[in-house]
């Protein structure tokens, strides 16, 4: 589904050391858990941290940033930032019962303002599998509904 996009997303496969990893470092996660689509890494209870360090394309000016869980969760006590910049995340989606995939949508122009990028994560006991960063574009509901299942 992200290669349909045309190349224009940033996707990091959370307990794949071997693959998935290679480009991103991950600070403040669990070692990685689980097997086949549920592996995973989890948050503790202090700040996590994911930095790309391969090239970053801000003139991509990516969307949305996009977690797959591996089990549900809220967003209810979940803060996050980018390169030290605060993401707020939109009321309708804090008051959205647990799902296992979150898709949510950058500042207007924050992208194109920064020239690296670092996510730090609080959220307490969050099984991340993937996570990825897309464009202007958000993923459609039926794919969303595909990808829960």
């Amino acid at each position: 589904m992200l290669r349909e996009r045309g190349g224009r997303f940033l996707e990091c496969d959370f307990g794949n050391v071997d693959g998935g990893e290679i480009e991103w470092k991950l600070t403040g996660w669990s070692a990685p858990a689980g097997e086949d689509l549920a592996r995973h890494r989890c948050t503790g209870t202090s700040t996590a941290r994911v930095r790309y360090t391969g090239h970053f394309y801000n003139h991509f000016d990516y969307g949305y940033m996009v977690f797959r869980l591996a089990e549900e969760r809220t967003l209810e006590s979940v803060s996050l930032s980018v390169n030290g910049k605060p993401v707020e995340i939109p009321e309708d989606l804090k008051q959205q019962s647990s799902r296992r995939l979150w898709q949510i949508p950058f500042p207007a122009g924050m992208i194109r303002s920064i020239s690296s990028f670092e996510l730090t994560i609080d959220a307490p006991d969050w099984p991340v599998t993937d996570f990825a960063l897309i464009g202007d574009d958000p993923i459609r509901d039926l794919h969303l509904q595909q990808l829960e299942a």
